[in-house]
This record gives structure tokens, sequence and C-alpha cells, in this order.
């Protein structure tokens, strides 16, 4: 099975951990860059909840890159009221991600990513979500364990 880490950052810390999950799997990664600078958390926050409030589209800046040779994206964003930002999911749908295996990552303040999978099943619905890692100031999944399960699909798929 063939992976690539693609991944939203705002603040860098899903930067950061992207670039740890990319160098441990020796895989390809892709920044998925926003249209609109969304500034600090606190900002990004309003900025999406007036966007959700006035259903306004928020675009990623992107050029969609070919993912058909990829079997697994490790896909990370930070967590907006418990959600991936809309143009990440939208992102992730327009390459093409349709019943590849989706393997979700987020950083936060608090929130857990627990909330937010169920929003990503509902918007890549033909896709498989399956083991997300929770990254937040409050609680922090173990990072070990969960690179151990994603190995572990990797090399069962080859």
């Amino acid at each position: 099975m063939k992976p690539i880490v693609v991944y939203f950052s705002q603040s860098g810390n899903t930067e950061s951990l992207a670039c740890r999950i990319s160098d441990d799997l020796g895989c390809e990664s892709y920044k998925i860059e926003a249209v609109n600078d969304y500034g600090s958390y606190v900002k990004a926050l309003f900025k999406f909840t007036a966007e959700k409030i006035t259903r306004a589209k928020s675009y990623y800046a992107n050029i969609l890159p070919d993912l058909s040779g990829y079997d697994m994206i490790i896909l990370g964003f930070p967590l907006w009221a418990s959600a991936p930002p809309p143009f990440v999911t939208e992102f992730i749908r327009n390459c093409g991600a349709d019943g590849k295996m989706i393997i979700p990552f987020s950083t936060s303040g608090s929130s857990s990513i627990s909330a937010a999978v169920p929003k990503l099943r509902k918007e890549l619905g033909n896709s498989k979500i399956l083991y997300p890692f929770n990254f937040s100031r409050v609680s922090k999944d173990d990072y070990d364990s969960w690179m151990r399960v994603v190995r572990t699909i990797i090399s069962e798929e080859e």
C-alpha cells in the first residue's frame, strides 16, 4: 500500500506532525494551501464560524495533485469547531480520494478528532476513514502505537 501525507496547517503544528509522519513512513507529503489567510487560531475560528453562518465557501489555492498512484491518504488538519476546515475535505474529494483509505490526524487546543470523523465520513462517503489520530494540548493519542498500526496496514497490503 502506497501512502501519501496530505495536510493543511495554519500555525505550523499540523505541518510539524505531518513532516514527522512523512519522515517515519518514508513517503511523500503535500501541503494544502488556503486562498485566504485565516490568521491565528482564534481569528481562524471566527472566520470559519462566519463562513458557516453566511454559507460562504472557502477555497484551496493548490492545483490538484494526481493521487491515483496512492492507496492511502494520511490526512492532517487543525480542528476548527471540532471539524476539519471545509476546503480540506473538498480538496481531498476533488483529488479523487473516492474508495481510498484515509487515515486522519488532527491538531487542536482541546478538541478531539472523534467529533470530526463522522463529518469526514459524511463528506468523503466512499472512502474508508480509519485509525484517526488526535494530537491536542489537552489529550494526545500515543503516536508510537498509532504509527505501528499504520505501518502494519502498509506492509500487509504490499
